[in-house]
């Protein structure tokens, strides 16, 4: 059995995911199995943050919220998310596909 390293190994591949073009990023809401790209959900934002809801069944799929220096955010109604990375000409292409398992993110 192999041994565990500390959560650093994670850094370099969550910061390929994190790079890409994310308002094409496609999800699916994890209450109704509605697959759409991102731009399309409902987005509600203040001075607090913003919250995404499903365009289909209204449930939250994201809220995100900035506080000091921190970014927090929770992705909790989403059953997973892919990126699509855009290359010089302007075209995408999947660079990364994740199930988003309820809980948070916080960077």
């Amino acid at each position: 059995m192999r041994g565990y390293v500390d959560g650093n190994a994670l850094a370099g591949a969550l910061s390929e995911l994190l790079t890409p073009t994310t308002d094409a990023g496609t999800g699916r809401c994890a209450t109704c199995g509605a697959d759409a790209v991102l731009a399309e959900a409902h987005v509600w934002s203040s001075a607090m943050g913003h919250v995404a809801r499903c365009r289909g069944c209204d449930d939250v799929l994201a809220v995100i919220v900035q506080h000091d220096d921190r970014v927090r955010m929770r992705l909790h109604g989403l059953e997973g998310f892919a990126l699509v990375e855009r290359d010089a000409a302007g075209s995408g292409r999947d660079a990364a596909a994740m199930s988003a398992a309820p809980g948070s993110v916080e960077a």
